[in-house]
């Protein structure tokens, strides 16, 4: 259930909408030459035609037009969709607290003060300091100064998830449903690496970045859902490297190179555990770390085979609406950037319920 615009970690969180993340442009590649109008099929994206326009009889197709103008197109999609899930859900809460508030004779602040405010933990002097340390470069003032806004920031990070676990509570006892669908973008996978199975009923495809310092907070979220979904759950990793970022591009080749040896997400993880400057050298040298063929994986490197397989997913990317990362495809769906564990978890239930 989503509860308002995203507004920065720790705040509400719409799924699918931009802001989570910085994001930063990807340069559009030319569209394939291959594809006749007959094969950009109507699944370019929901709603849209396989031929959008004609010049002189020549088409236009969907697929073109993503590669034009995808990040514009899809945005302005999730956003449409996301603020009529909003006014849904944001209906159905209010309808639902009203309700209980009539059972029980309380008011809905009293309803809200039992059961999401007094579950909340006082922060203790351990998390307060931790946090205005991660923090330091951006304080203006001491630690004693802003130790009741920094606890109060820290008791709101406790509150969103217990509102939105108490609510999911509610829809359940109810048993709501909702006849409107949330808005699906269709990602293939190709031969990307993927952890779990493809039978998953959930398959989750993320486009990411190793020099990017968001993907490198999203990344523990998505060992949590691994951990948490187990084989229901398939991940399928895409590369978009930015072109802010010199190595990520060269990282990305190397982490097929490890692919190669079955080693794909052990190289993953050192990739994103000391994001730097690499060189080939540091390259060679995490996959020494992790047992692989030195030749193997020298000559691999050396190639530049993998140089398409990244633009591959680039351009994958471009026509998924893609322009930065992290960017996620649940089921289809979009997630841009990092919200919360909490969020994904949501939507990956709502899902698996869905599919039962």
């Amino acid at each position: 259930m989503a509860t308002g615009p995203a507004a920065g970690a720790g705040g509400d969180t719409v799924i699918g909408l931009v802001g989570w993340a910085v994001l930063a442009c990807v340069t559009p590649k030319n569209p394939s030459t291959t594809e006749s109008a007959a094969e950009a099929a109507s699944s370019c994206m929901p709603g849209m035609p396989a031929v959008v326009a004609e010049i002189d009889g020549r088409p236009i197709t969907c697929e073109e037009l993503l590669e034009y103008a995808g990040p514009q197109i899809v945005e302005a999609q999730v956003e449409a969709a996301n603020r009529l899930q909003n006014a849904i859900d944001s209906m159905i809460v209010e309808r639902l607290l009203e309700a209980k508030s009539d059972e029980q004779g309380l008011a809905i602040e009293d309803i809200i003060k039992r059961e999401v405010d007094d579950k909340v933990d006082e922060p203790t002097d351990a998390e307060i300091e931790a946090l205005y340390s991660e923090n330091a470069a951006q304080m203006e003032d001491t630690l004693e100064a802003v130790k009741p806004q920094l606890a109060e920031f820290l008791k709101d990070q406790q509150r969103g998830p217990l509102f939105r676990q108490y609510v999911a509570q509610l829809e359940e006892e109810s048993k709501v449903v909702r006849q409107t669908t949330m808005f699906r973008m269709p990602v293939e996978a190709g031969t990307s690496p993927r952890w779990g199975k493809e039978s998953a009923k959930v398959q989750v495809i993320e486009f990411s970045d190793f020099q990017c310092p968001a993907c490198q907070q999203a990344a523990p979220i998505v060992d949590s859902l691994k951990a948490k979904f187990g084989d229901k759950l398939s991940v399928v990793f895409r590369h978009l490297p930015l072109p802010r970022h010199p190595q990520a591009a060269r990282a990305a080749q190397a982490a097929e190179c490890a692919n190669e040896q079955g080693k794909f997400w052990e190289y993953h993880d050192k990739l994103f555990a000391d994001q730097k400057a690499w060189t080939d050298d540091d390259f060679k040298g995490l996959a020494a770390e992790l047992g692989l063929s030195d030749e193997d994986f020298g000559s691999c490197l050396s190639s530049d085979r993998h140089v398409n397989t990244v633009r591959n997913d680039e351009t994958a990317a471009v026509r998924a609406g893609v322009n930065g990362t992290p960017a996620f495809f649940v089921n289809g769906i979009p997630v841009f950037g990092v919200p919360p564990e909490d969020v994904f978890v949501e939507l990956i239930q709502r899902e698996l319920d869905q599919a039962m």
